[in-house]
């Protein structure tokens, strides 16, 4: 059994570990170009509105200075990306938490035969399957076979993008049952500018009710 308790790096330099983020640590920052909505203010700086009271925006392409991880992991080769979804994920995790239990299984072999099949079938690890007929037929032909597939960049950022339409959901679900509950309490949903001094319900203000001063001849003696 062989645990890395350091970091490894490539030969470039890059480390293929996920550091922790603390401070700036694991950090680097970028310029990046966004655009961003803003309002139009006339000479004086107060926002111009239009005929319904409104505040008139427009689009304005500026540049940010955005923090990001440092890149990290090994980018692989064209021809060898093979994609696993949050499901097969935690499929695969599942059956590794399983496979830690030391057990014998009734009808089951105490010897493992480790191969693609076990590794992509019994272990659901179908990037490691991968890997593992990879290094056999690089053995066997003194070349890489292509086990995944072409365009990883491309099927990165499409899954990635889907991930985060899927992040988006789950948020507009939660803001939306937030304002059931809110309109089940008589409360009107937030608007986008947040909350202002109508929107907030009036507190009664109770005066503390203090006792009434006591001179030292007639306070109680101790």
């Amino acid at each position: 059994l062989k645990l890395t308790n350091a970091y490894y790096y490539l030969p470039s330099g890059r480390n293929i570990h996920r550091r922790p983020i603390n401070g700036d640590e694991g950090l680097i920052e970028v310029q990046k170009t966004v655009n961003e909505t803003r309002d139009v203010l006339d000479d004086d700086g107060n926002p111009v509105l239009d005929e319904a009271g409104n505040p008139v925006t427009e689009e304005v392409e500026t540049t940010k200075t955005i923090q990001m991880d440092k890149p990290w992991g090994v980018d692989p080769s064209d021809g060898q990306y093979v994609q696993m979804s949050v499901d097969e994920i935690r499929a695969m995790l599942e059956a590794r938490r399983e496979r830690d239990i030391v057990r014998q299984r009734e009808g089951e072999s105490a010897d493992i035969t480790v191969d693609t099949a076990y590794l992509r079938d019994d272990l659901k690890d179908k990037q490691l399957a991968a890997a593992y007929e990879a290094v056999l037929g690089k053995i066997a032909d003194d070349a890489w076979p292509q086990v995944g597939e072409d365009n990883a960049e491309a099927i990165i950022a499409l899954a990635e993008i889907e991930n985060l339409r899927k992040a988006r959901k789950r948020a507009m679900d939660a803001v939306a049952a937030i304002d059931e509950e809110l309109a089940q309490l008589g409360a009107a949903p937030t608007p986008a500018g947040g909350l202002g001094a109508a929107d907030l319900m009036p507190v009664e203000q109770i005066e503390p009710q203090l006792p009434d001063a006591q001179t030292p001849e007639e306070a109680p003696a101790p």
